[in-house]
């Protein structure tokens, strides 16, 4: 870690079936040849209570082991009012920065409340796909039936508490395949007829699934795009978000058919939490966010379109001018020490007396660098920010620093939430026993596996 000159970390706790709890922390940076990279640095168990003072004290604990401090732009972590206030004690961080897909999530849950007919054939369908994973008998019946349709043969998605996504692909599943599971329900030889009567769905219910999937999907799309790791995130949540309120959930004043009251009830309150919870409104007084300050750094959205106002747009091009405006100065800095230094060679001594050509040439402002990149044209959403930043990266040599710092920043948790599946994989049953300590060491050895290697591979 010791070469890379800014981190942005993730953070999650979780419990194991040993009921050992854990708190993970993984570190994302930009190298320096624009390549992002991400570490898992620890999973540690966990033997005291979960208030937001003991999350503090870990966090602080993990940093300082990995000499973190002053280099940690943001810690991404989920909305737990624990953890929220925990990043905040730690004060060496910049910004403390909420799960983009656990914010979704939220608002998903917060908006189904209003439908209360399709929450019930969620119930509903649960069941349905709890039955097939636990019957052999029914699951081979289902692989049958579907080939006789001639379908691919798919196994029914469960869903998760944990992730939201997981019930539309559920319903997604049951509704692909339904001619098949009410051919299976319906088999005397294959189900009872206790069960078919319990598990049957009416067509109401199946309506109800076939309504919701196309106003979910958009959701889901958003939450798989944000939580990749190999790409950058922070600045694609303030675009999407606004993409989500003004093509997906637009309130549409001809979509007033009765049967499609309920439908049109989750779009208007999905808009309603979106803008809350992620700040679309935000006020002049209200702090300016990294996924403004990332967008704006991201040559695909520096023209802050997603922005409620002019405004707020350009109060967040002034707050990048601050940070531009002392990074210029921190550099100016550390060109006068090299230039002492380099005086100790007589072809740079006499190139400095008589005015050679490099020193002829007056160096560009950092308000010139700005105002540049400002006019460069903005490329499209489906090119690489880094790439664009390797190519450009002389010519704005400044705000190729803050690129480099503030686009390193995940929008997501995802990466602390993958190493606990990964810690979920090694504490199975038949291996409860395994002391924390030692799901640490497993944990970091897998995680890390793809750069262990390289590093092996140097040394012979």
């Amino acid at each position: 870690m010791g070469l890379l000159e800014a981190v942005s970390l993730t953070t999650d706790c979780w419990t194991s079936r040993a009921l050992d709890s854990y708190m993970s922390l993984t570190a994302q940076a930009i190298t320096k040849a624009w390549r992002l990279c991400r570490f898992t640095l620890c999973t540690e168990g966990m033997d005291v209570s979960h208030s937001g003072d003991n999350l503090a004290l870990a966090l602080i604990d993990m940093c300082h082991s990995w000499d973190l401090e002053g280099r940690t732009t943001s810690i991404t972590r989920d909305n737990a009012i624990n953890i929220v206030n925990a990043v905040n004690q730690v004060d060496f961080v910049e910004f403390n920065v909420s799960c983009a897909a656990h914010s979704l999530q939220l608002c998903v849950n917060d908006a189904l409340k209003t439908n209360p007919t399709f929450k019930a054939a969620c119930k509903k369908a649960k069941r349905v796909v709890a039955h097939f994973h636990h019957s052999t008998k029914a699951t081979m019946a289902l692989e049958r039936a579907q080939s006789a349709a001639g379908m691919k043969e798919a196994k029914l998605v469960q869903s998760c508490a944990t992730r939201w996504d997981s019930t539309y692909f559920m319903c997604k599943s049951l509704v692909e395949s339904r001619n098949p599971v009410r051919a299976v329900l319906g088999d005397r030889a294959v189900t009872t007829a206790k069960q078919s009567r319990a598990l049957q769905m009416t067509a109401e219910e199946w309506g109800e699934l076939e309504a919701m999937l196309p106003v979910l999907k958009p959701l889901q799309v958003a939450t798989t795009v944000l939580c990749a790791d190999d790409k950058v995130t922070i600045s694609a949540v303030r675009p999407i978000v606004r993409s989500l309120l003004d093509v997906h959930y637009k309130e549409d004043d001809d979509d007033l058919d009765p049967s499609e009251e309920r439908v049109r009830a989750f779009k208007v309150e999905v808009s309603r939490l979106l803008r809350q919870r992620f700040q679309m409104d935000a006020s002049p007084e209200s702090p300016v966010l990294v996924q403004q300050l990332a967008s704006l750094l991201d040559p695909r959205y520096k023209k802050l379109r997603a922005e409620p106002s002019a405004a707020e747009a350009d109060k967040v091009r002034e707050f990048l001018k601050l940070k531009l405006q002392v990074a210029a100065a921190v550099a100016m800095d550390v060109n006068q020490d090299d230039t002492a230094r380099d005086m100790s060679d007589p072809s740079d001594a006499l190139d400095f007396l008589f005015g050679g050509e490099a020193e002829a040439a007056s160096p560009r402002t950092w308000q010139a660098e700005f105002d540049e990149y400002l006019a460069e044209p903005q490329i499209g959403h489906g090119h690489c920010p880094l790439a664009w930043w390797k190519n450009h990266e002389k010519l704005y040599p400044t705000l190729a620093q803050l690129a480099r710092r503030y686009l390193a920043v995940p929008a997501t948790s995802a990466s602390s939430e993958r190493d606990f599946s990964t810690a979920g994989n090694s504490v199975r049953p038949h291996r409860a026993s395994l002391l924390p300590e030692n799901v640490s060491v497993l944990v970091f050895l897998y995680q890390n596996r793809a750069t262990l290697l390289k590093l092996l591979g140097l040394l012979h």
